[in-house]
């Protein structure tokens, strides 16, 4: 997972270091990436941004499209019927606009590829579940015949001692029997001597 997350953070950086390399290039300004090497736990080169003198900034810019915009509302004006005086408001406003509407649709290309990639993490995950599943249930299937031929072993073996159990007690009677018979026979030979 800490792979995973660095992955996407490094992808978001990489995206907002383009998308205001676009904006800054957008309003006649440029960017560019520094150089030199990256200081101790600095993932990323930084940007160094310019904005040209004389010109507004992209706070300034947005300032005077808030303050411009109101005004044209409440004397029930449209951007295109502005008097000559604010022509140049009115171009840096559709300026702006235009642009604000490319980044907008920048903006939502780059959800759709987000969209597109956790879609895509979310079908490999599924992928992997699936397939830790079925090597899950293999190896259960495989446990429980190792389990069942352990079982039979264990039968076959109690069955083998239960035999030879059986063969013991019938030898050891039949050794028993055969004492018996000897001690007879001893205790015979015995009494025809004494009586001799």
């Amino acid at each position: 997972t800490s792979n995973y997350i660095t992955e996407q953070h490094n992808v978001l950086s990489e995206w907002l270091h383009e998308n205001l390399c676009i904006i800054y290039k957008a309003l006649n300004g440029s960017c560019a990436r520094a150089i030199g090497p990256l200081q101790e736990n600095q993932a990323h080169l930084s940007m160094q941004l310019y904005w040209p003198e004389g010109q507004l900034n992209i706070v300034e810019k947005i300032d005077q499209f808030q303050t411009s915009l109101p005004l044209a509302l409440q004397d029930n004006l449209e951007l295109e019927h502005f008097s000559n005086a604010n022509t140049s408001s009115v171009d840096g406003l559709k300026t702006i606009k235009g642009k604000m509407d490319a980044l907008s649709s920048n903006v939502q290309e780059n959800l759709n590829r987000v969209d597109a990639l956790s879609n895509d993490m979310r079908d490999r995950v599924d992928a992997v579940e699936s397939k830790v599943d079925a090597l899950s249930n293999d190896m259960r299937d495989k446990v429980d015949a190792v389990e069942s031929k352990v079982d039979a072993l264990s039968n076959d073996m109690r069955d083998k001692v239960d035999a030879v159990e059986s063969k013991v007690d019938a030898l050891s009677n039949d050794v028993q029997n055969e004492l018996r018979e000897l001690k007879d026979m001893v205790t015979k030979l015995m009494e025809t001597f004494v009586n001799k």
